[in-house]
């Protein structure tokens, strides 16, 4: 499974180079997949373009998550060379959320994408509706 084949559903904002999504698999509440639109393995095959509207976009989703989530940190995981899509998972993460805070690590080792979760579809939308209102 590809990032690209994730239910439009999760989609949650998109540029003309970027794609944001409710991960359909969350590690923790709040699991953002952000992935260049373009198919590469390797974040150094990205055009200068391409890399700069990735970040742009993180950093923006970034703050939209520690605003709707009350998080006190993320967790940023670039999946680079794992999977034929290259992505960045980015995680809320709030104090004692798991025993361990490195477990998150092992956590996203496992994570397994799959096509659709319906029961995050409102979530996602809610999620679209607040990217939309940071734009206006």
């Amino acid at each position: 499974m590809e990032v690209s084949q994730i239910s439009l559903d999760l989609l949650i904002h998109s540029t003309s180079l970027t794609n944001v999504y409710l991960c359909p698999t969350p590690v923790l509440p709040g699991h953002i997949l952000i992935a260049p639109k373009s198919r590469v393995r390797n974040l150094f095959q990205l055009s200068e373009d391409e890399t700069s509207d990735l970040f742009r976009i993180i950093l923006r989703i970034n703050n939209i998550l520690e605003n709707e989530y009350q998080c006190s940190s993320l967790t940023l995981d670039l999946k680079d060379g794992v999977y034929n899509h290259l992505f960045f998972s980015l995680i809320p993460r709030k104090f004692n959320d798991l025993e361990e805070n490195d477990e998150i690590y092992s956590l996203l080792e496992k994570m397994e994408l799959v096509q659709e979760n319906s029961g995050l579809n409102q979530k996602a939308e809610e999620l679209r509706k607040i990217m939309i209102h940071c734009e206006a």
